[in-house]
């Protein structure tokens, strides 16, 4: 694990999130075949991909990741995630 995803893991305050949030490390690596990388205050992203807006505004950001958070653990599906229709209804407010 990156020493710098090591660490956001570290600062997680409860053991149990903090446990979770290891695991969501292992299993993003795994799935997507690349490493965990901090991209801002305490989000880890996994991947990257390059986006355009029509206003020519432009910047790389993570295909996955999450924000272990004090209350609550953060997931991030970035967009273009097609054929996937039935799990996303299924996982409720997203």
């Amino acid at each position: 694990m990156d020493e710098e995803v090591a660490r956001v893991i570290a600062e997680v305050p409860l053991d149990g999130r903090r446990t979770d949030a290891a695991a969501l490390v292992e299993l993003m690596e795994r799935t997507t075949g690349e490493p965990g990388k901090v991209w801002s205050k305490g989000t880890i992203g996994f991947g990257r991909y390059h986006y355009r807006y029509k206003t020519g505004q432009e910047g790389d950001f993570f295909n996955v990741g999450f924000a272990p958070r004090k209350d609550k653990i953060t997931l991030y599906i970035m967009s273009g995630l097609r054929g996937f229709d039935d799990i996303l209804e299924r996982l409720g407010p997203h």
